[in-house]
């Protein structure tokens, strides 16, 4: 049940005053200003920010994704870096509800018009009619992991959700042109698989957050962001990832940022098509082999997350998932001691997969 709290009261008014402020902040500081293009998921949006340091991280986030400046995109945000401008959003706006002890709130208008994603130092704003997302960072140098690595992560997945592309919790990687959509809860191993297909020379295209979309030729996975979370265990397990990571500010994340772009750039990839869908299952022995699951494990694993995180769940969110997994194999991916082993068996299913 929604409560007070998350219902937007004047989205119009209190919308306008978020650009308006950002203009403001673009006044007082005109050498801060700057703009990104990027094509996801097929689909053109324009980052105006205000914050050197805060256009620096996003390049980052989004650098397999930035493209060419398009005379008129998509969707349009603008966001700006309160401490770097010196302009603080208005106290006397609407904008920011009470979080009652929540690290997130988010809130939406009556009508479905206005999304709200708000923390205690950033704030951000989608009007779903204009596609126009408008909000503030308190600084960049006080950041959640997320926000680091999966930048407007809820405005952007709520507006491609209008578009046909429906944001998914798996991790995807290629093979070639064959993707293979790693699902499951926390902790059951999509980062670890999607980080070893990494090293291994794979294409990747995201270890928890993916764009789902349905075309005449099946699905198509889409990457949102170059980066990866991961948890210390993780960097211990792959240290080749250290030299690319940032580690939290929030202890209670105990996550590092990792920014792949750069270094991995031949590698990551911002669509492929999906052949199989993967279910990590973490086994007692060495190495790691593949079988067969059924519909219902590969729905159970996929649907319950997925659509719980989504923006605004609806009854065709599922239906989509659904009709995916009818149309793909799913196979358990039984994940053994030896590492080194997950990328021979997902090259292997891969193949099984792209002759079948």
């Amino acid at each position: 049940m929604i409560s007070n709290d998350q219902i937007i009261a004047d989205g119009a008014t209190t919308f306008s005053q978020l650009q308006d402020t950002f203009a403001a902040a673009a006044l007082a500081h005109p050498t801060g200003r700057r703009q990104l293009d990027i094509n996801c998921a097929g689909h053109s949006i324009r980052l105006n920010l205000v914050g050197i340091k805060l256009a620096r991280q996003l390049a980052q986030s989004f650098g397999h994704l930035i493209t060419p400046i398009v005379p008129d995109p998509e969707l349009t945000i603008q966001i700006w870096d309160a401490a770097e401008s010196g302009v603080q959003l208005r106290s006397d706006s609407d904008a920011q509800a009470k979080l009652n002890g929540f690290d997130i709130l988010f809130r939406t208008s009556k009508d479905n018009r206005y999304f709200c994603e708000q923390r205690d130092a950033s704030l951000s704003w989608l009007d779903s009619s204009s596609s126009q997302a408008a909000g503030y960072i308190a600084s960049a140098d006080a950041q959640y992991p997320d926000q680091l690595g999966r930048p407007f992560q809820k405005m952007i997945t709520a507006w491609l959700h209008e578009q046909g592309v429906q944001s998914i919790h798996a991790g995807l990687v290629g093979v070639g042109e064959t993707g293979l959509l790693f699902v499951g809860n926390a902790g059951v191993g999509k980062t670890t698989s999607t980080i070893s297909c990494l090293q291994a020379g794979m294409n990747y295209l995201g270890d928890d957050i993916i764009g789902l979309q349905a075309d005449t030729h099946g699905f198509q996975g889409h990457s949102l962001f170059a980066t990866c979370l991961v948890a210390e265990d993780h960097l211990k397990r792959f240290p080749f990832l250290q030299e690319h990571s940032l580690p939290t500010s929030y202890s209670p994340e105990e996550k590092s940022v990792v920014f792949l772009n750069q270094a991995f750039h031949q590698q990551i990839k911002s669509s492929v098509s999906i052949k199989a869908i993967v279910l990590p299952n973490i086994v007692n022995r060495v190495e790691t082999t593949y079988r067969p699951a059924s519909k219902p494990e590969a729905l159970f694993a996929l649907a319950p997350t997925s659509v719980m995180f989504l923006p605004r769940p609806t009854q065709a969110s599922f239906n989509r998932l659904t009709e995916m997994v009818q149309q793909i194999p799913a196979y358990w991916l039984d994940l053994g001691q030896k590492i080194d082993s997950i990328p021979d068996s997902i090259s292997n299913l891969a193949s099984e997969v792209s002759h079948s």
